[in-house]
């Protein structure tokens, strides 16, 4: 469970522990195995790194691109994502390249056969915002980054799998995630590492596949 809603209101898949949550002048002293770890760096992925770093949980985020993708499979950003990343500043950003969509039209053979007005969508933002995915990952990551956060690129996640060397769930029962990784140049870390956590966020993307769970 990730310590605060919006984390939460992206939807990634949450293998581990409740986190506490810290303020952002008193992170705490973490060792490897504390730290959520999340593999994916598109939208989902770089957004709960966002709103973890900001709690002072200091996430390990890996991707298996070594690039970030500049092609988009999303083209605007719905209103209740920029009320949750307006604390952050990157809404602000959002908003100054963005394009505010109020409303669209269907056509058939030349005529509308459908029209959609969005005024009463968000309260503040009445209207979803076209911006492409490729801008918002850029975004989201820069956020990242400025707030202390590093992307690990040309990661990959084959498999995890839980044990006994970890914190009790909600079964009662002593688990961990263990998580083994692969990774190409320049990653720092060696081909088929094995590392320890205790909190696991999935953001595959809906095209990507993790490994065996």
């Amino acid at each position: 469970k990730c310590p605060r809603p919006p984390v939460a209101a992206f939807w990634p898949t949450i293998v581990g522990v409740k986190i506490p949550a810290f303020g952002l002048s008193d992170p705490p002293a973490m060792s490897t195995a504390q730290r959520p770890l999340i593999v994916g760096a598109g939208p989902v992925g770089l957004a709960a790194a966002l709103f973890l770093q900001r709690e002072g949980l200091r996430p390990r985020i890996v991707e298996t691109r070594t690039e970030a993708a500049p092609q988009s499979k999303a083209l605007a950003v719905n209103p209740r994502v920029l009320d949750l990343l307006e604390p952050t500043g990157v809404t602000a950003r959002m908003l100054e390249l963005g394009s505010p969509v109020r409303g669209m039209q269907f056509h058939r053979n030349g005529k509308i056969v459908v029209g959609l007005k969005l005024d009463g969508i968000h309260s503040k933002y009445p209207f979803m915002l076209g911006l492409s995915q490729a801008t918002t990952e850029r975004l989201l990551a820069q956020a990242f980054l400025a707030a202390g956060g590093e992307i690990e690129r040309g990661v990959e996640m084959t498999s995890c799998q839980n044990n006994a060397a970890g914190v009790a769930v909600s079964s009662g029962a002593s688990v961990a995630s263990s998580v083994s990784i692969r990774s190409a140049p320049p990653c720092r870390l060696s081909r088929g590492t094995r590392i320890r956590t205790g909190t696991l966020c999935t953001a595959p993307g809906a095209t990507h596949t993790v490994g065996p769970m």
